[in-house]
């Protein structure tokens, strides 16, 4: 039905001297409501109301990614098996013919997300292939791709951090945030102990730290943050010498947690954590294309090598580095409705978690326990000698995920296996305060993939630590946001508070964060506002998935000084 108010007037009835005229009308073919009968009774329905409606109430989701994969060749050797031998990205061919040692890197297919290499005779293709390629599998040899949720805390999570290469900590999770004492800190004439962090704080001036060193414990008043480094006032807490000159002595490190309110500690005193992630799909339910003409910033390097001066002894083209974007979708429809988050709060987010396959087998060499990867967190990522990654007997770091294996040409090369529904890896070092109800991710997690030395051995080996190459598994898809707004009610008003409410004892109140209704963007811009259609809504989110070589990638907490302001600026 057309509501639209309109009235047609006869030329000569408007003013004397007009004309009657022939006037067409378009109307349009959509609209917003529609008459249902029933019976002798009519009712209106609003089709926008309608679709609302449907949309809130459905707790279906098909996840979506677009995937940029960013990854500089770094390392460069040589392999005692043939089959390896032959596919590398050569790099002095002429000199390597004369000697007869064939060294280079190993080609971007041996990192990318989809193989294309499905033709390489020897290799791929028969005769005497080192593994038969199945076109269907071509996503799935280098990595696997999951969903995943955190669903749960593990405050007993062994952590290790080295400030430096003598000194180091270990904790557990929930003993809170490592630091390392710096005194004395001179700020306008006044000496400060600082209290140095791997980790952002999250501290302001006049709440109070509680200080955990050798087992005795300190509450001092923050005095102020950083040291006038670029940032530094994210990682770095200043207090007053006035108690803890002699306690606290220099270098010496310690863990630490924030209060917002003294008064209120209980309840105001931050919990610490990490995240375990609970995995929501099997490897096949992940669909990698390669995403049209797009294309990611970086260029492209390839090299022809000639017939003549290859092992092989033909012609071919090797690849060194690629810029492919890729879309990934997950077959399997996830129903958030059961699912709580590791606050026992509805999830808010879904995490697409990518994990290294390796089946081609130049990585995974057994470590300890049938373990081929290392994992970590950001702060255990520096550009000195550590010894979390360069102690080869170091067990804290080893993940969870088993290796599985095969013979080809009478030797034996590992691969991560696959994950399984419901299995659980580690995630990102948190810390959540309940008075604030916010959640701070604290670091990254991070795993390192390394060569498997029988294989591929190094010519540029680093004398710290180890070579290898590091990514972030867990990359987030928000699905529903909280609110910037704190709500609270009396705790006999429980009827008007979600079932994720927490209780403040000290003001018998409950508090909470609204999660806001799917599509709408409040005026500050926060909200979502995703596809929605047939019963299912479809999240995606962009994905920038960085394999970074040992030594590019550093904690540096105070690196450079503010810009300097002067009559020339």
């Amino acid at each position: 039905m057309n509501r639209i108010d309109t009235r047609i007037v006869l030329g000569k009835e408007r003013f004397k001297s007009s004309i009657n005229t022939d006037i067409n009308l378009n109307l349009p073919l959509s609209n917003t409501e529609k008459e249902m009968e029933e019976y002798d009774r009519s009712v209106v329905l609003s089709l926008v109301d309608v679709f609302d409606e449907e949309r809130q109430s459905s707790s279906i989701f098909r996840f979506t990614a677009n995937i940029d994969f960013l990854f500089f060749n770094s390392y460069i050797g040589t392999s005692p098996y043939s089959k390896f031998t032959d596919q590398l990205y050569y790099l002095n061919p002429d000199d390597s013919f004369v000697t007869q040692i064939w060294s280079g890197y190993p080609q971007y297919k041996e990192f990318d997300l989809m193989r294309t290499d499905n033709n390489v005779v020897g290799y791929t293709q028969n005769p005497n292939v080192h593994l038969n390629f199945i076109n269907e599998e071509s996503s799935f040899y280098n990595w696997n791709f999951y969903l995943s949720y955190p669903f749960e805390n593990d405050f007993n999570k062994r952590l290790l951090y080295y400030p430096s290469s003598n000194v180091s900590k270990t904790w557990v999770a929930s003993e809170g945030i490592p630091f390392q004492i710096n005194k004395p800190f001179d700020f306008n004439g006044q000496d400060l102990i600082s209290l140095v962090c791997p980790v952002p704080h999250n501290f302001q001036p006049g709440q109070y730290v509680e200080i955990n060193y050798n087992g005795n414990i300190y509450l001092e008043e923050v005095y102020s943050l950083g040291n006038n480094g670029f940032n530094s006032d994210k990682f770095i807490i200043n207090l007053t010498q006035s108690t803890l000159n002699s306690a606290l002595p220099n270098g010496g490190v310690g863990t630490l947690k924030r209060i917002v309110d003294i008064n209120n500690s209980g309840d105001s005193k931050s919990i610490y954590y990490v995240r375990k992630h609970r995995i929501l799909t099997k490897a096949d339910d992940a669909v990698l294309v390669k995403s049209g003409f797009e294309q990611n910033g970086f260029g492209v390097k390839n090299r022809f090598q000639f017939d003549k001066i290859t092992p092989p002894g033909s012609a071919r083209i090797t690849q060194r580095h690629g810029n492919q974007s890729y879309n990934l979708t997950f077959k399997r429809d996830i129903d958030i409705a059961p699912l709580r988050d590791n606050l026992k709060r509805p999830i808010t987010e879904v995490f697409v978690t990518i994990i290294n396959r390796g089946y081609f087998g130049w990585f995974n060499k057994p470590i300890f326990n049938n373990v081929g990867l290392r994992e970590g967190y950001e702060f255990n990522i520096t550009n000195t000698v550590s010894p979390y990654w360069s102690n080869a007997n170091n067990q804290v770091n080893l993940t969870n995920i088993q290796l599985g294996n095969y013979v080809s040409n009478g030797r034996t090369f590992y691969y991560n296996r696959d994950l399984g529904l419901n299995d659980v890896i580690s995630g990102g070092f948190c810390e959540f305060n309940q008075l604030e109800q916010n959640e701070y991710l604290l670091s990254d997690f991070f795993h390192k993939l390394y060569f498997n030395n029988d294989y591929f051995t190094l010519n540029n080996l680093n004398t710290t630590n180890p070579d290898g190459y590091y990514y972030k598994p867990h990359n987030s898809i928000p699905i529903r946001v909280y609110s910037d707004y704190l709500e609270e009610a009396l705790i006999d008003e429980v009827e008007g508070a979600p079932d994720y409410a927490f209780y403040i004892q000290s003001t018998d109140r409950l508090i909470w964060r609204d999660i806001y209704t799917y599509g709408y963007v409040d005026e500050k811009g926060l909200g979502l506002n995703y596809p929605f259609i047939n019963g299912t809504h479809y999240p995606t989110s962009k994905i920038i998935f960085r394999l970074r070589p040992e030594g590019t990638v550093k904690q540096d907490i105070n690196a450079i000084g503010n810009p300097l302001i002067d009559e020339c600026e």
